[in-house]
């Protein structure tokens, strides 16, 4: 992670369920040192998570569940193409 520092990056976790503030602690710690303009994207179901990541700068963006027609939609194509071949 030393790697990091000076530089910009864009970080992006997936489906974070640490929910302890000791791991945030130590997880977070690396990515203090980058420049300005370096994001990190996370995504959680946990609200206890968006408590407990405490960035300087935090925007949250809550975000509905995907209706069933959108759904289908969305997965519809990539489904039948895994059929078919």
């Amino acid at each position: 992670m030393e790697n990091l520092r000076d530089k910009k990056f864009l970080v992006v976790l997936d489906n974070v369920w640490i929910e302890r503030n000791d791991n945030w602690t130590s997880l977070k710690k690396p990515f203090l040192s980058g420049i300005r303009g370096s994001k990190i994207l996370m995504t959680t179901r946990s609200a206890n998570v968006v408590k407990i990541v405490l960035f300087e700068t935090i925007q949250v963006y809550p975000l509905d569940k995907l209706s069933n027609k959108l759904l289908v939609s969305v997965c519809k194509p990539c489904i039948f193409s895994l059929i078919i071949h």
